[in-house]
């Protein structure tokens, strides 16, 4: 009865707050990155107050016996939630994974896995110290401005600021960004970019020399006020596209860190029809910030690339 409580958690917290892959995971490496995807979530409040109440609950035994092995918590505010803790994932995992094992056997498995991933994400915490990787904001950013066909000086996203400092529209701008990470990933527990001061921060660190000007060398240009993708002077052609592609791999690559790759894939092709149906930006915000161009034939190479990308993943033999 425990496993079938403990699945039931799972499945609730899993919805609302965690978004990791479907269990059993199939090895140490899958079982790494979910409880590290695990600790870094970030809790909302809405995903809180989705989550299973004890009131609601039948079996109090199993219940009791999850508490007092720690293999869920309970959150108490007007309510108590039920969520499930990294070692009742690792429990859930085990059992799922070896239905061989009693329940005393998979506790002592499932501690020994627990400190496991202790090291191993402390570990990644701090080799991230020494990391070029652009950060999901930046990885966002980038597909912003490629959506917005900033790929030339004359198309760039224009810099202009007020006597506070603050980007013109910038707020348009941020919210734009945030659902473009929430359309991707699902991830609706708090906006990526929270701020004015934090989207300064991200332009502010991304300068000629910058992460960004890193990860896409030659390609991601700043200067006068303006950064953009040095895509337009390439001719259209394979080798154009294949550029294009790589780029999207890196954003890709940085975001499936936290969530599956084939979803985020899936998801970038709607994010593209979107836009060439309709710019969620109103025009007068296009007309300042992008000069107004039309962009559409750079929306066609992106959908290209993306669909491409959506193919790979969903026959990857081919």
């Amino acid at each position: 009865m425990i496993i079938k409580l403990l699945e039931e958690v799972f499945e609730n917290s899993n919805q609302h707050i965690f978004k990791l892959d479907s269990l059993p995971w199939k090895d140490e490496k899958s079982v790494f990155k979910n409880i590290s995807t695990f600790t870094k979530r970030r809790i909302s409040v809405k995903g809180v107050r989705n989550l299973l109440k004890k009131d609601n609950l039948n079996d109090s035994s199993s219940y009791s016996e999850c508490l007092e092995n720690y293999l869920i918590t309970e959150v108490t505010n007007s309510e108590t939630y039920m969520v499930i803790t990294e070692l009742g994932l690792l429990y859930l995992n085990t059992m799922l994974s070896d239905n061989t094992l009693d329940h005393y056997a998979a506790i002592k498995t499932s501690k020994e896995l627990f400190a496991k991933c202790s090291a191993e994400v402390l570990k990644r915490k701090c080799e991230n110290v020494f990391s070029i990787d652009i950060s999901p904001q930046e990885a966002v950013l980038s597909l912003f401005l490629l959506l917005n066909g900033a790929n030339s000086y004359s198309s760039a996203f224009q810099l202009h600021t007020n006597h506070k400092g603050e980007y013109l529209h910038g707020k348009s701008i941020i919210s734009e960004i945030n659902s473009l990470y929430i359309e991707l990933t699902g991830d609706d527990q708090e906006n990526l970019i929270k701020d004015e001061k934090e989207f300064r921060n991200v332009i502010g660190r991304n300068g000629k020399n910058g992460r960004l000007a890193k990860a896409f060398p030659s390609l991601y240009q700043r200067e006068e006020g303006k950064i953009w993708f040095q895509l337009d002077d390439r001719k259209m052609n394979e080798n154009s596209l294949i550029v294009l592609k790589n780029m999207i791999m890196e954003i890709l690559r940085v975001l499936s860190k936290d969530f599956i790759f084939e979803t985020i894939c899936n998801n970038l092709v709607q994010v593209v029809e979107k836009y060439m149906v309709n710019n969620p930006i109103e025009p007068y915000i296009l007309r300042d910030v992008f000069s107004g161009l039309n962009k559409f034939n750079h929306l066609i190479d992106l959908h290209v690339v993306a669909k491409n990308l959506m193919s790979e993943t969903v026959n990857p033999e081919e």
